[in-house]
């Protein structure tokens, strides 16, 4: 019981029942007729042209054909040649996704738009899923989206369902965020080291220190991601 413990306002909602149980897509359809969502999801062109990432990342372009409630899938593709997004291309016209929109970073277009930008002042020289995020949003907002949800693409368990239930709130609901998280238990034992060994002992050692100081913004930033069961 203890790891369905609400400890915060930022409140966990726990999967206890089976997809058909309760299905979501009806509300999603008719919500997002006046909230329009997008997707956004940064990936490597290793992700695909890695034999063994490939399937993984084929399953989820085969869910996301399914997805009716968006209006656009922006894929932010780095580190790829004009071949590989072309091949990024065809494994989505295989399993017949059509709303989707292929954000070549290292192509001749993005390359100018990036270079536009620098030139108006951000510093996006430092390449990385920050910058693409940044440009994938960019293109999200001027395709007018009211709601943006954000993906990795080496999902290896991943199907609709559970981006019904991350976008749900903020499309039906009217939530301004919602994070999904999976458990870190399988196969009788317990994973997730990292949240519980270094960033949650890390982040109240200094909760301690700016409680001193009096940092109020930085203490809500701190409370406000201990709230969360999986920060990363």
């Amino acid at each position: 019981m203890p790891n369905f413990a609400q400890k915060h306002t930022k409140i966990t909602t726990f999967y206890l029942i089976e997809p058909a149980a309760f299905d979501l897509k009806p509300r999603l359809r008719v919500s997002s007729k006046w909230k329009k969502a997008v997707l956004v999801i940064p990936l490597l062109a290793t992700e695909f042209t890695i034999e063994e990432n490939r399937p993984v990342f084929e399953n989820i372009v085969k869910q996301l054909k399914g997805v009716t409630y968006l209006s656009k899938i922006i894929f932010g593709l780095d580190r790829a040649t004009d071949d590989e997004a072309l091949e990024l291309a065809d494994i989505c016209k295989k399993y017949g996704l059509r709303n989707y929109l292929i954000q070549h970073n290292d192509g001749p277009g993005f390359s100018s738009i990036y270079k536009q930008l620098n030139n108006a002042g951000f510093n996006l020289d430092q390449p990385g899923k920050g910058k693409n995020m940044f440009m994938s949003f960019g293109i999200a907002q001027a395709l007018g989206a009211q709601c943006v949800g954000l993906i990795d693409a080496d999902i290896r368990t991943f199907n609709r369902h559970q981006l019904d239930r991350l976008l749900f709130p903020v499309i039906a609901l009217n939530y301004d965020f919602s994070k999904a998280f999976y458990s870190r238990i399988a196969n009788r034992r317990m994973y997730g080291r990292v949240k519980r060994l270094l960033l949650d002992p890390l982040l109240i050692a200094l909760k301690r220190k700016f409680t001193e100081s009096k940092e109020e913004k930085v203490l809500r930033l701190i409370d406000f991601l201990l709230a969360f069961h999986y920060q990363l």
